[in-house]
Protein backbone atom coordinates (compact mmCIF):
# COMPACT_ATOMS: atom_id res chain seq x y z
CA UNK A 1 0.00 0.00 0.00
CA UNK A 2 3.12 2.52 1.04
CA UNK A 3 4.37 1.71 -2.93
CA UNK A 4 1.49 2.45 -3.76
CA UNK A 5 0.46 6.10 -2.74
CA UNK A 6 4.07 6.58 -3.18
CA UNK A 7 4.00 6.50 -6.86
CA UNK A 8 0.30 8.30 -6.57
CA UNK A 9 2.36 11.14 -4.74
CA UNK A 10 5.11 11.20 -7.81
CA UNK A 11 2.40 11.37 -10.53
CA UNK A 12 0.69 14.03 -8.91
CA UNK A 13 4.26 15.77 -8.65
CA UNK A 14 4.78 15.45 -12.26
CA UNK A 15 1.59 16.35 -13.35
CA UNK A 16 2.14 19.60 -10.78
CA UNK A 17 5.42 20.59 -12.52
CA UNK A 18 5.03 19.89 -15.99
CA UNK A 19 1.30 19.94 -16.38
CA UNK A 20 0.58 16.29 -17.59
CA UNK A 21 1.39 12.81 -16.95
CA UNK A 22 5.07 11.49 -17.18
CA UNK A 23 3.93 8.91 -20.02
CA UNK A 24 2.37 11.76 -22.31
CA UNK A 25 5.06 14.40 -21.60
CA UNK A 26 7.05 15.46 -24.66
CA UNK A 27 10.95 15.27 -24.92
CA UNK A 28 11.18 19.05 -24.05
CA UNK A 29 8.92 18.68 -21.14
CA UNK A 30 10.78 15.45 -19.73
CA UNK A 31 14.39 17.62 -19.94
CA UNK A 32 12.38 20.58 -17.42
CA UNK A 33 11.68 17.81 -15.17
CA UNK A 34 15.02 16.11 -15.25
CA UNK A 35 16.43 19.71 -14.64
CA UNK A 36 13.69 20.19 -12.05
CA UNK A 37 14.80 16.80 -10.09
CA UNK A 38 18.95 17.30 -10.30
CA UNK A 39 17.58 20.59 -8.81
CA UNK A 40 15.50 19.00 -6.29
CA UNK A 41 18.00 16.11 -5.20
CA UNK A 42 20.80 19.30 -4.08
CA UNK A 43 18.95 21.34 -2.83
CA UNK A 44 15.67 19.64 -1.22
CA UNK A 45 12.96 21.94 -3.10
CA UNK A 46 12.75 22.03 -7.40
CA UNK A 47 13.40 25.91 -8.65
CA UNK A 48 9.89 26.83 -8.97
CA UNK A 49 9.56 26.60 -5.23
CA UNK A 50 13.00 28.97 -4.54
CA UNK A 51 11.16 31.30 -3.25
CA UNK A 52 8.41 29.48 -1.10
CA UNK A 53 9.32 29.50 2.61
CA UNK A 54 6.80 28.13 5.24
CA UNK A 55 6.68 31.85 7.30
CA UNK A 56 6.01 33.39 4.11
CA UNK A 57 3.01 30.50 3.45
CA UNK A 58 2.26 30.41 7.10
CA UNK A 59 1.80 34.43 6.70
CA UNK A 60 0.31 33.68 3.49
CA UNK A 61 -2.45 31.15 4.29
CA UNK A 62 -3.79 32.94 7.65
CA UNK A 63 -1.27 31.75 10.61
CA UNK A 64 -0.78 28.93 12.75
CA UNK A 65 -2.32 26.04 14.15
CA UNK A 66 -2.37 28.03 17.62
CA UNK A 67 -4.39 30.50 15.67
CA UNK A 68 -6.98 27.58 14.15
CA UNK A 69 -7.08 26.44 17.18
CA UNK A 70 -8.54 29.61 18.88
CA UNK A 71 -11.16 29.89 16.25
CA UNK A 72 -12.39 26.44 16.85
CA UNK A 73 -12.88 27.51 20.43
CA UNK A 74 -14.11 30.17 19.86
CA UNK A 75 -16.99 28.86 17.05
CA UNK A 76 -17.59 25.33 19.83
CA UNK A 77 -18.41 28.65 22.63
CA UNK A 78 -20.87 30.03 19.39
CA UNK A 79 -22.78 27.25 17.69
CA UNK A 80 -21.62 24.43 20.32
CA UNK A 81 -20.37 20.98 19.26
CA UNK A 82 -22.04 20.28 16.07
CA UNK A 83 -21.57 19.92 12.79
CA UNK A 84 -23.16 22.46 10.66
CA UNK A 85 -23.80 20.38 7.58
CA UNK A 86 -25.27 17.00 9.23
CA UNK A 87 -25.86 18.70 12.67
CA UNK A 88 -24.17 15.74 14.89
CA UNK A 89 -23.05 16.02 17.86
CA UNK A 90 -20.38 14.39 20.25
CA UNK A 91 -18.25 13.08 17.43
CA UNK A 92 -14.91 15.00 16.27
CA UNK A 93 -14.79 18.00 14.45
CA UNK A 94 -12.83 19.78 12.15
CA UNK A 95 -12.37 23.38 11.50
CA UNK A 96 -12.87 24.20 7.65
CA UNK A 97 -13.13 26.99 5.60
CA UNK A 98 -16.19 28.15 4.03
CA UNK A 99 -14.12 29.85 1.25
CA UNK A 100 -11.13 27.82 1.09
CA UNK A 101 -7.57 28.83 1.34
CA UNK A 102 -6.38 27.43 -1.52
CA UNK A 103 -8.95 29.12 -3.58
CA UNK A 104 -8.27 33.07 -1.71
CA UNK A 105 -10.67 32.58 1.81
CA UNK A 106 -8.83 33.36 4.96
CA UNK A 107 -8.08 31.76 7.80
CA UNK A 108 -10.91 33.85 10.27
CA UNK A 109 -13.53 33.74 12.53
CA UNK A 110 -16.01 34.72 9.63
CA UNK A 111 -14.91 32.21 6.93
CA UNK A 112 -14.74 29.43 9.26
CA UNK A 113 -17.28 26.28 10.34
CA UNK A 114 -17.30 23.51 11.89
CA UNK A 115 -18.06 19.88 9.98
CA UNK A 116 -17.81 16.17 11.33
CA UNK A 117 -14.57 14.56 9.15
CA UNK A 118 -16.89 12.97 6.92
CA UNK A 119 -19.03 16.18 6.26
CA UNK A 120 -15.42 18.29 5.90
CA UNK A 121 -14.13 14.95 3.86
CA UNK A 122 -17.04 15.09 1.38
CA UNK A 123 -16.80 19.41 1.47
CA UNK A 124 -12.78 19.35 0.97
CA UNK A 125 -12.83 16.98 -1.93
CA UNK A 126 -14.89 19.03 -3.95
CA UNK A 127 -12.74 22.51 -2.88
CA UNK A 128 -9.66 20.36 -4.28
CA UNK A 129 -11.05 19.62 -7.31
CA UNK A 130 -11.88 23.52 -8.18
CA UNK A 131 -8.63 23.94 -6.69
CA UNK A 132 -6.97 21.22 -9.43
CA UNK A 133 -8.81 22.95 -12.08
CA UNK A 134 -8.08 26.15 -11.32
CA UNK A 135 -4.36 25.65 -10.62
CA UNK A 136 -3.68 24.00 -14.46
CA UNK A 137 -5.62 26.09 -15.95
CA UNK A 138 -3.50 29.30 -14.89
CA UNK A 139 -0.70 27.29 -14.99
CA UNK A 140 -0.54 24.92 -18.50
CA UNK A 141 -3.41 27.03 -19.82
CA UNK A 142 -2.58 25.49 -23.42
CA UNK A 143 -3.30 21.88 -22.03
CA UNK A 144 -6.03 19.88 -21.25
CA UNK A 145 -6.72 19.72 -17.36
CA UNK A 146 -5.61 16.04 -15.99
CA UNK A 147 -8.40 14.68 -14.66
CA UNK A 148 -8.32 14.75 -10.88
CA UNK A 149 -8.19 11.42 -8.81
Amino acid sequence: MEKRRERFEAARWVEGHIGEPFATASVEELKKLKGYLEYKLVHGHCPIHENDHSKLRYKRDGGSSQARMKIKELLIQKFGEKCVVCGKSGIPLTLDHIHPIALGGKNELGNSQLLCVPCHVKKTRGDSKIAHERYFKEKFPHKKIPRFH
